[in-house]
């Protein structure tokens, strides 16, 4: 009887057919190799040239079995360049699972960081996040949704979809709740209801040197931040493997024709319920100004409602951004474990890490939005 051989290497350009397949078979969403391939190789985090594994793969003989990818990331705190990795699509076959520790002990482990990050930690990776000695951002509140309703009637069907309601019993609640669903939009249209006049939508690839303005602007005046780097040649590189660009959209507050901040949103949908839902991927404003983020918080809203979006949520940010958000009708929902954990490396960032003011935490920290 033969016996599997186990075991783990960095990755290679050669690994990642496999490596999509893997994902594919364990549940999550894999991605054309050759465009995994390309991301990994032009990122614009490794400015310091350094050279970093993609990560590691886990094999029994020459099957990939495992993996764990590791993104460079680049955050600026205190007016340093914070080089951060950050975990990504961490899974493991069934039968393999015995594994996981080693696997994952490769990417707590590595050398050349200040810091590691994973963005996206599900309950299964908890423990063992504990275990290596990651331990949840200061932010209590992080994984807390926040979230607008902005078509109660089509929500009310998707949700009806997702507890598998019998249809008719759908239609007729959909028929006796119409009333409220008018109301709601009534008060709703009316809180979002403000001067735009200042906003414009910018795609991706034509984000430009305004957008370096902003950040050396937002870096200088708030340097005990942790920011993940926000240039725009990493926001050019972050959103590059969107399947379709019109999926993420920026909209830009400009005044006297100077940037002063912007809001990303995505688009998400669940085909299996018929849910279109937008998240806030990005707020990031001079000062915190809190007009221009309630502005942007509702041109989003009103976007999202002319695109016929059912749901508008925010993950994350700091209380201030938050609150903007609470000052419309809103709903809360409460994920069943912290997503995002960190690790320090650089021991000169022991005494602010462990703050809550120091970290400015949203999807686009990590792979969150990757």
């Amino acid at each position: 009887m033969s016996v599997n051989k186990i075991t783990i290497k960095e990755i290679s350009k050669d690994d990642w057919p496999q490596v999509e397949a893997l994902k594919n078979r364990n549940g999550l969403i894999g991605e054309d190799p050759d465009l995994q391939k390309l991301f990994f190789a032009s990122n614009p985090n490794n400015v310091h040239k350094k050279s970093f594994a993609d990560g590691w793969v886990l094999k029994s003989n020459e099957d990939i079995v495992g993996v764990i990818c590791s993104i460079p990331v680049l955050y600026n705190f205190r007016g340093e360049d914070i080089i951060a990795a950050a975990a990504s699509s961490f899974v493991v076959d069934l039968e393999y699972r015995n594994h996981s520790l080693s696997l994952f002990s490769k990417f707590s482990n590595q050398e050349g960081f200040d810091l590691l990050v994973d963005t996206t930690a599900l309950d299964p990776v908890d423990k063992l996040l504990k275990l290596f000695k990651f331990y949840p951002i200061p932010n209590r509140d992080y994984h807390n949704i926040l979230f607008y309703i902005i078509d109660l009637s089509a929500f009310i069907e998707s949700l009806f979809l997702k507890l598998k309601v019998p249809g008719l019993i759908t239609k007729f609640l959909k028929i006796i709740t119409f009333p409220i669903s008018i109301m709601y939009k009534v008060l709703n249209d009316y809180s979002h209801k403000k001067d735009f006049s200042s906003i414009k939508e910018i795609k991706i690839d034509s984000v430009n040197e305004d957008f370096n303005m902003l950040w050396n602007e937002k870096i200088n005046g708030e340097p005990n931040k942790l920011f993940a780097n926000r240039t725009s040649s990493i926001l050019k590189w972050h959103f590059s493997k969107s399947n379709n660009s019109d999926d993420v959209k920026i909209f830009s507050y400009y005044k006297n024709k100077r940037l002063y901040g912007y809001i990303i949103i995505r688009c998400e949908k669940t085909k299996k319920i018929n849910l279109k839902r937008y998240k806030i991927i990005d707020i990031f404003v001079k000062d915190d100004n809190n007009k221009i983020i309630n502005n942007l918080i509702s041109y989003s809203f009103n976007y999202v409602k002319k695109n016929k979006g059912s749901v508008l949520e925010m993950l994350g940010f700091t209380r201030t951004v938050r609150e903007n958000f609470k000052q419309n009708i809103f709903f809360t929902r409460k994920l069943s474990t912290m997503p995002y954990h960190f690790k320090i490396i650089n021991n000169d960032l022991l005494d602010g890490l462990n703050t809550e003011s120091c970290w400015y935490p949203t999807p686009l920290d990590g792979d969150s939005s990757i």
